[in-house]
Protein backbone atom coordinates (compact mmCIF):
# COMPACT_ATOMS: atom_id res chain seq x y z
CA UNK A 1 0.00 0.00 0.00
CA UNK A 2 1.71 3.59 -1.12
CA UNK A 3 -1.50 5.39 1.18
CA UNK A 4 -3.49 6.54 -1.81
CA UNK A 5 -0.68 7.11 -4.50
CA UNK A 6 -1.95 4.44 -6.83
CA UNK A 7 -5.12 2.59 -7.26
CA UNK A 8 -6.30 -0.83 -8.55
CA UNK A 9 -9.40 -1.63 -9.80
CA UNK A 10 -10.85 -5.27 -7.60
CA UNK A 11 -14.30 -6.65 -8.96
CA UNK A 12 -15.75 -7.94 -6.02
CA UNK A 13 -19.47 -8.94 -7.34
CA UNK A 14 -21.42 -7.77 -10.19
CA UNK A 15 -23.41 -5.76 -7.12
CA UNK A 16 -23.66 -1.70 -6.09
CA UNK A 17 -21.56 -0.94 -3.29
CA UNK A 18 -22.60 0.99 -0.38
CA UNK A 19 -19.93 1.75 2.47
CA UNK A 20 -16.53 0.49 3.08
CA UNK A 21 -15.65 0.58 6.97
CA UNK A 22 -11.74 -0.46 8.06
CA UNK A 23 -11.44 -1.80 11.53
CA UNK A 24 -7.79 -1.74 11.24
CA UNK A 25 -4.92 -1.75 8.77
CA UNK A 26 -5.87 -4.99 6.94
CA UNK A 27 -9.21 -6.21 8.33
CA UNK A 28 -12.52 -4.07 6.22
CA UNK A 29 -15.64 -4.50 5.82
CA UNK A 30 -18.12 -3.23 2.70
CA UNK A 31 -21.68 -3.74 2.12
CA UNK A 32 -23.34 -3.82 -1.13
CA UNK A 33 -26.54 -4.96 -3.08
CA UNK A 34 -28.55 -8.00 -2.09
CA UNK A 35 -27.79 -7.18 1.65
CA UNK A 36 -23.97 -8.58 0.97
CA UNK A 37 -21.59 -8.17 3.61
CA UNK A 38 -18.46 -8.84 2.14
CA UNK A 39 -14.84 -8.88 4.88
CA UNK A 40 -11.27 -8.41 3.40
CA UNK A 41 -7.87 -9.77 5.92
CA UNK A 42 -5.84 -8.90 3.65
CA UNK A 43 -6.20 -4.95 2.75
CA UNK A 44 -8.25 -6.08 -0.07
CA UNK A 45 -6.67 -8.47 -2.08
CA UNK A 46 -9.17 -11.08 -1.31
CA UNK A 47 -12.66 -10.63 -0.17
CA UNK A 48 -15.19 -13.18 1.25
CA UNK A 49 -18.74 -13.11 1.88
CA UNK A 50 -19.75 -13.04 5.29
CA UNK A 51 -23.62 -13.35 4.81
CA UNK A 52 -26.92 -12.55 2.60
CA UNK A 53 -28.74 -10.39 5.19
CA UNK A 54 -32.59 -11.37 5.37
CA UNK A 55 -34.15 -7.62 6.13
CA UNK A 56 -37.83 -8.19 4.34
CA UNK A 57 -36.81 -6.26 1.71
CA UNK A 58 -34.85 -3.54 3.08
CA UNK A 59 -31.44 -2.76 1.81
CA UNK A 60 -28.41 -2.44 4.19
CA UNK A 61 -26.23 0.87 2.95
CA UNK A 62 -23.77 1.23 6.21
CA UNK A 63 -21.47 -1.13 8.04
CA UNK A 64 -19.63 -0.48 11.45
CA UNK A 65 -17.57 -3.11 13.81
CA UNK A 66 -16.18 -2.97 17.29
CA UNK A 67 -14.09 -5.81 16.80
CA UNK A 68 -14.22 -8.94 14.83
CA UNK A 69 -16.82 -10.58 15.87
CA UNK A 70 -19.26 -7.41 17.10
CA UNK A 71 -20.81 -5.44 14.29
CA UNK A 72 -23.91 -3.22 13.15
CA UNK A 73 -25.43 -2.57 9.80
CA UNK A 74 -27.98 0.15 9.42
CA UNK A 75 -30.58 1.02 6.03
CA UNK A 76 -33.97 1.90 4.83
CA UNK A 77 -37.34 1.25 6.71
CA UNK A 78 -35.18 1.79 9.99
CA UNK A 79 -33.17 -1.35 9.87
CA UNK A 80 -30.32 -1.45 12.56
CA UNK A 81 -29.19 -4.64 12.79
CA UNK A 82 -26.39 -6.73 15.09
CA UNK A 83 -23.62 -9.54 14.64
CA UNK A 84 -21.88 -11.04 17.41
CA UNK A 85 -20.53 -13.16 15.49
CA UNK A 86 -18.52 -12.13 13.01
CA UNK A 87 -21.44 -11.40 10.44
CA UNK A 88 -22.18 -15.00 10.25
CA UNK A 89 -26.26 -14.16 11.86
CA UNK A 90 -27.59 -10.70 12.42
CA UNK A 91 -30.16 -9.87 14.64
CA UNK A 92 -32.29 -6.58 15.28
CA UNK A 93 -30.61 -4.38 17.59
CA UNK A 94 -32.86 -0.90 17.81
CA UNK A 95 -36.67 -1.05 16.26
CA UNK A 96 -37.22 2.13 14.52
CA UNK A 97 -40.89 3.36 13.93
CA UNK A 98 -40.13 6.48 11.48
CA UNK A 99 -39.68 4.41 7.84
CA UNK A 100 -36.51 6.39 7.74
CA UNK A 101 -33.26 5.31 5.54
CA UNK A 102 -30.45 5.05 8.21
CA UNK A 103 -27.87 6.18 5.86
CA UNK A 104 -23.99 5.76 7.95
CA UNK A 105 -23.06 3.87 11.46
CA UNK A 106 -20.21 4.63 13.12
CA UNK A 107 -18.49 4.07 16.25
CA UNK A 108 -16.86 7.26 18.15
CA UNK A 109 -15.13 4.89 20.75
CA UNK A 110 -16.31 1.28 22.23
CA UNK A 111 -18.84 2.60 23.82
CA UNK A 112 -20.44 5.53 21.93
CA UNK A 113 -22.14 5.24 18.42
CA UNK A 114 -24.24 7.11 16.13
CA UNK A 115 -26.60 6.38 13.27
CA UNK A 116 -28.06 8.83 11.06
CA UNK A 117 -30.48 9.23 8.41
CA UNK A 118 -34.00 10.94 8.06
CA UNK A 119 -37.18 10.26 5.91
CA UNK A 120 -37.20 11.45 1.92
CA UNK A 121 -40.97 12.04 1.91
CA UNK A 122 -41.09 14.09 5.34
CA UNK A 123 -37.32 16.07 5.09
CA UNK A 124 -36.77 15.25 8.48
CA UNK A 125 -33.84 13.52 10.67
CA UNK A 126 -33.32 10.61 13.05
CA UNK A 127 -30.05 10.21 14.96
CA UNK A 128 -30.28 7.23 17.27
CA UNK A 129 -27.53 7.11 19.75
CA UNK A 130 -25.47 4.18 22.20
CA UNK A 131 -23.38 4.67 25.29
CA UNK A 132 -23.23 1.20 26.07
CA UNK A 133 -21.67 -0.62 23.16
CA UNK A 134 -24.47 -0.88 20.99
CA UNK A 135 -26.40 -3.26 23.61
CA UNK A 136 -28.95 -0.07 24.20
CA UNK A 137 -30.01 2.66 21.58
CA UNK A 138 -31.99 5.50 21.71
CA UNK A 139 -33.05 8.35 19.41
CA UNK A 140 -30.80 11.48 20.06
CA UNK A 141 -33.37 14.78 20.25
CA UNK A 142 -30.62 16.92 20.81
CA UNK A 143 -30.52 17.33 16.65
CA UNK A 144 -33.27 18.64 15.06
CA UNK A 145 -33.61 19.71 11.79
CA UNK A 146 -34.28 18.41 7.97
CA UNK A 147 -32.84 15.32 6.19
CA UNK A 148 -28.79 14.65 7.79
CA UNK A 149 -26.05 13.66 5.01
CA UNK A 150 -23.41 12.71 7.34
CA UNK A 151 -20.62 12.95 9.87
CA UNK A 152 -16.99 12.36 11.16
CA UNK A 153 -14.91 12.34 14.04
CA UNK A 154 -13.20 15.54 14.83
CA UNK A 155 -9.23 15.60 16.87
CA UNK A 156 -10.92 16.45 19.77
CA UNK A 157 -13.06 13.51 20.36
CA UNK A 158 -16.58 14.86 19.72
CA UNK A 159 -18.78 14.53 16.43
CA UNK A 160 -19.51 16.69 13.49
CA UNK A 161 -22.96 15.96 11.58
CA UNK A 162 -23.97 18.01 8.50
CA UNK A 163 -27.11 17.55 6.37
CA UNK A 164 -29.60 19.47 4.27
CA UNK A 165 -29.66 23.29 4.28
CA UNK A 166 -25.92 23.92 5.56
CA UNK A 167 -26.90 22.24 9.01
CA UNK A 168 -23.07 21.92 11.07
CA UNK A 169 -23.75 20.12 14.59
CA UNK A 170 -21.13 19.27 16.77
CA UNK A 171 -20.82 17.28 20.43
CA UNK A 172 -21.40 13.97 21.73
CA UNK A 173 -24.32 11.31 21.44
CA UNK A 174 -26.98 13.02 23.54
CA UNK A 175 -25.35 16.85 23.34
CA UNK A 176 -24.89 18.38 20.23
CA UNK A 177 -25.34 22.39 19.57
CA UNK A 178 -26.20 24.06 16.27
CA UNK A 179 -22.09 25.35 15.33
CA UNK A 180 -23.98 27.62 12.47
CA UNK A 181 -27.21 29.53 13.36
CA UNK A 182 -30.65 28.55 11.14
CA UNK A 183 -31.47 29.77 8.19
CA UNK A 184 -28.51 29.87 6.65
CA UNK A 185 -29.23 30.34 2.49
CA UNK A 186 -26.51 28.36 0.56
CA UNK A 187 -25.21 29.45 -2.65
CA UNK A 188 -23.81 28.37 -5.89
CA UNK A 189 -20.47 30.85 -6.05
CA UNK A 190 -20.48 30.21 -9.94
CA UNK A 191 -23.92 30.82 -9.82
CA UNK A 192 -24.08 34.90 -11.04
CA UNK A 193 -27.94 34.87 -9.40
CA UNK A 194 -27.04 33.94 -6.17
CA UNK A 195 -26.75 36.15 -3.47
CA UNK A 196 -23.30 36.03 -2.50
CA UNK A 197 -20.41 34.64 -4.84
CA UNK A 198 -16.65 34.81 -3.68
CA UNK A 199 -13.90 34.86 -5.99
CA UNK A 200 -11.47 33.82 -6.55
CA UNK A 201 -12.98 30.30 -5.80
CA UNK A 202 -10.62 28.21 -5.10
CA UNK A 203 -8.36 30.67 -4.08
CA UNK A 204 -4.86 30.47 -4.20
CA UNK A 205 -3.43 34.44 -3.08
CA UNK A 206 -3.93 36.13 0.59
CA UNK A 207 -7.09 38.33 -0.59
CA UNK A 208 -10.35 37.30 -1.93
CA UNK A 209 -13.24 39.83 -2.68
CA UNK A 210 -16.71 38.75 -2.28
CA UNK A 211 -20.33 40.28 -4.63
CA UNK A 212 -23.79 40.09 -2.87
CA UNK A 213 -26.85 40.82 -4.99
CA UNK A 214 -28.11 43.53 -2.28
CA UNK A 215 -25.95 45.96 -0.53
CA UNK A 216 -24.55 45.39 2.97
CA UNK A 217 -22.19 47.81 3.36
CA UNK A 218 -19.75 47.09 6.59
CA UNK A 219 -20.32 43.68 7.12
CA UNK A 220 -19.39 40.93 10.03
CA UNK A 221 -17.96 37.88 8.25
CA UNK A 222 -17.42 34.54 9.77
CA UNK A 223 -15.17 31.62 8.61
CA UNK A 224 -15.57 27.71 9.64
CA UNK A 225 -13.77 25.15 8.66
CA UNK A 226 -15.07 21.88 7.20
CA UNK A 227 -15.35 20.53 10.89
CA UNK A 228 -17.51 23.70 11.78
CA UNK A 229 -14.93 25.01 13.96
CA UNK A 230 -15.25 29.15 14.16
CA UNK A 231 -11.75 30.63 12.34
CA UNK A 232 -12.26 34.18 11.73
CA UNK A 233 -15.05 36.61 13.32
CA UNK A 234 -13.80 39.95 11.65
CA UNK A 235 -15.75 42.60 9.51
CA UNK A 236 -15.04 44.17 5.89
CA UNK A 237 -16.31 47.22 4.34
CA UNK A 238 -14.66 47.07 1.24
CA UNK A 239 -15.77 43.61 -0.13
CA UNK A 240 -12.19 41.87 0.45
CA UNK A 241 -11.86 39.34 3.21
CA UNK A 242 -8.25 38.43 4.19
CA UNK A 243 -7.10 34.69 4.65
CA UNK A 244 -3.07 34.81 4.75
CA UNK A 245 -3.86 33.07 8.17
CA UNK A 246 -5.66 30.02 6.27
CA UNK A 247 -3.76 26.86 5.25
CA UNK A 248 -5.48 24.78 2.29
CA UNK A 249 -9.07 22.79 2.60
CA UNK A 250 -12.48 23.74 2.67
CA UNK A 251 -14.34 26.62 4.28
CA UNK A 252 -17.71 27.95 5.16
CA UNK A 253 -18.03 32.06 4.80
CA UNK A 254 -21.07 32.98 6.63
CA UNK A 255 -22.17 36.88 6.62
CA UNK A 256 -25.08 37.07 9.37
CA UNK A 257 -27.75 39.31 8.20
CA UNK A 258 -31.16 40.44 10.25
CA UNK A 259 -33.33 37.87 9.01
CA UNK A 260 -31.45 35.34 7.70
CA UNK A 261 -28.04 34.03 6.90
CA UNK A 262 -25.52 34.39 3.56
CA UNK A 263 -23.32 31.31 3.14
CA UNK A 264 -21.23 30.03 0.63
CA UNK A 265 -18.02 27.76 0.42
CA UNK A 266 -14.53 28.39 0.09
CA UNK A 267 -11.88 26.01 -1.19
CA UNK A 268 -8.36 27.88 -0.67
CA UNK A 269 -5.54 26.30 -2.74
CA UNK A 270 -1.65 27.65 -1.39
Amino acid sequence: MDFGKTWQQKVIAPIGLYDLFFLDEKTWYLCGGNNSIYKTSNAGLTWNLLANVATSGQIIISVCFLDENNGFISGNGGSLMKTTNGGQSWNSAFTDNTSSHLTSIRFVNPLQGIVIGGNVQQNTSTVITTNDGGLTWAYDTSISTQRLYGFAECADKTITVVGIGGVIFNGVPGSFTDTLVAGIVENNPYDQNQQLIIYPNPANSNIITFHSSAPIGNINYLIHDSAGRLLKNEYSNNNQLDITSLPSGNYFITIPQKDKQLRTTLSIVK
